[in-house]
């Protein structure tokens, strides 16, 4: 338990430098950052089996899971991330990812956008699939994770509500990190058929 504990505070650390690099909108920094916080992730993940033994146990089994779906939703993360910066970061120059280092010409940057957008859409395009990919499976496990099985408070501070807010907050940082870099993720869509406003329209027609 120990170890566990020493190596989420790690993580929490290093987490807390990836924010700061991405707030900086400095890519070297968030390039660094994202490895050290993937490091520092597996070796939570390495510490949480050796306690793999407790999964089948009632009340305990459902935290293990929770924390196992938190990692593994964190590495997804950290992949569609990662892949995120090696695909603009020939750009960071044009996209205003480079620090403190920001272009001085409005007209010109916009232009430039709009060029980087038509020359290099072909490159850009096969690595957009692998980013929605680990987004979604980033999603998928923190979706796993379960807030009520927690106390609405514990010594006196929110547990459950901080729970559910760290959950909606990862999966949005991603998207805001994309729209940042001006380029969109063409997610999968499904839609929703209300069978009997079908039927009747369908009814209609003949």
């Amino acid at each position: 338990m120990v170890a566990i504990r020493a190596s989420a505070q790690k993580v929490i650390n290093s987490g807390k430098e990836l924010q700061k690099a991405a707030s900086d909108q400095n890519l070297p920094q968030i390039k660094s950052s994202i490895e050290k916080t993937k490091k520092d992730l597996q070796a939570l993940d390495i510490s949480l089996k050796t306690l793999i033994w407790v999964k089948p146990i009632p009340f305990l089994g459902g935290y293990w899971n929770d924390v196992h779906h938190g990692v593994q939703g964190g590495l997804a993360g950290l992949d569609a991330a990662d892949t995120l910066v090696k695909t603009v970061e020939p750009y960071s120059d044009i996209l205003g990812l480079n620090g403190a280092n920001q272009p001085q010409d409005g007209a010109q940057t916009a232009e430039d956008r709009l060029n980087f957008i038509v020359e290099t859409i072909d490159g850009i395009i096969p690595q957009m699939g692998t980013i929605g990919k680990n987004s979604s499976k980033m999603s998928e496990e923190l979706s796993k994770i379960n807030p009520n099985r927690y106390p609405e408070y514990f010594a006196g501070k929110p547990v459950r509500s901080k729970i559910r807010k760290t959950i909606d907050e990862a999966n949005t940082k991603i998207y805001n990190a994309m729209n940042k870099a001006g380029i969109e993720i063409p997610f999968p869509q499904q839609v929703v058929y209300n069978a009997s406003f079908v039927q009747s329209k369908n009814e209609g027609v003949s």
